[in-house]
């Protein structure tokens, strides 16, 4: 019995140095994965290393391992690329996408390794362990939906200088396959650009929406982004210069054409919404994170009545959740010059996954919209 009490205490004493070697390996755990988004958000937000190497230390300090503050030093926090494709961290790589945090408690770390209760009987007083968490940008596939409606004349070009910092934005991180499209809308929708790749194709999205950078009330504005072909300025619009005349940008889809459902005009939301959903399901190539970013200053209409009407909103609604079972986040901006509460509500339920709902009364507020969105890069945990 004294025998077997002594075997049963031995193995109860290593049962119990073994769970405190795991729960400091948990507790380590922790403290990577919090330092690497701690680290991730501020490189995002500051693009500052030094910085985000800080604030990665304060935030392991924070936690405890053993009963001990986690302590890092500075090379135990590296910027690097994650290759998604690989599942590998490059530390160091010209493109950085990620961060690597390792936390240790070996001979020669700051904290030293974990003592044990019952390991020194056996000649084993300590165990050593590490922990490794890494975070990264995904690379995104963004598809931009805008109304070219007749009634967007006094915003679009505020929207087109907005989107073309949008592009600028996105190129600046230098983020391995972030790609960026644009499809217009009215009765039904046109490809502009499909996906392309941001970083190195950037001065041709810019030539392909800014066109010769005319405003799209110049009656000599022949290419560019602009409302649909035929537009009319009128002289309560600003721009035009107090007189009436007609716009024609003839490379525009037509704003009189057929819908989805075989109904003549009007505003149908929702083609644009389906034309930005198929272009991200079909170019999927890097399973990268997917957004439609929708931007409209209306709610269907439909010359054939408020069932038609009533229809489209549905069909609207109807493409934003296609969309979401794809694993497509659709953010959208109302300008809402009126301060409609129905088309607040409208534009609100077309929002699906990280998206989120943005409204203004003026388009000069688009340009800080569209770069909020783009800065709200999501960050996994990968490692």
């Amino acid at each position: 019995m004294v025998l077997t009490l002594l075997i049963l205490l031995t193995f109860a004493g290593l049962a119990i140095d073994w769970t405190y070697v795991r729960t400091s390996e948990f507790e380590l755990k922790n403290a990577t994965d919090a330092a690497a988004h701690a680290a991730l958000v501020e490189l995002r937000r500051s693009g500052d290393q030094g910085r985000a190497r800080t604030l990665a230390k304060e935030l392991a300090e924070l936690n405890t391992a053993a009963g001990v503050p986690v302590h890092l030093s500075d090379d135990a926090v590296e910027f690097g690329e994650w290759d998604y494709e690989t599942g590998t961290f490059i530390a160091g790589s010209a493109v950085q996408n990620g961060v690597r945090v390792t936390a240790e408690r070996t001979e020669g770390s700051n904290d030293g390794p974990i003592s044990l209760f019952i390991g020194p009987l056996f000649g084993h007083s300590a165990s050593a362990v590490a922990e490794t968490a890494v975070g990264a940008y995904r690379s995104r596939d963004i598809m931009v939906s805008i109304d070219i409606s007749t009634s967007m004349i006094e915003e679009m070009d505020d929207a087109v200088k907005a989107l073309v910092q949008f592009a600028s934005s996105m190129q600046s991180r230098s983020l391995p396959n972030d790609r960026v499209g644009l499809n217009v809308f009215k009765t039904s929708a046109t490809t502009i650009s499909s996906l392309t790749d941001v970083d190195s194709n950037i001065s041709a999205l810019k030539t392909a929406w800014q066109g010769d950078g005319k405003s799209n009330r110049d009656k000599t504005k022949s290419t560019g982004v602009t409302n649909c072909y035929i537009t009319y300025c009128k002289k309560a619009i600003a721009g035009c210069g107090g007189k009436d005349y007609q716009l024609k940008g003839s490379w525009m889809p037509k704003c009189e054409s057929w819908g989805h459902d075989g109904n003549w005009s009007g505003s149908n939301q929702g083609s644009g919404l389906l034309a930005a959903s198929q272009t991200l399901t079909s170019n999927d190539t890097y399973h990268n994170t997917q957004a439609i970013i929708f931007i409209s200053d209306g709610r269907p209409t439909c010359p054939a009545g408020s069932a038609c009407v009533k229809a489209r909103t549905q069909y609207a609604i109807d493409m934003a959740n296609a969309a979401w079972n794809e694993g497509i986040n659709v953010f959208t901006i109302s300008l809402n010059a009126t301060s409609s509460p129905t088309q607040t509500a409208f534009m609100a339920s077309l929002v699906r996954g990280y998206g989120k709902a943005y409204e203004t009364t003026t388009s000069k507020d688009l340009e800080e919209m569209l770069l909020d969105i783009e800065s709200n890069i999501p960050i996994a945990l990968v490692e």
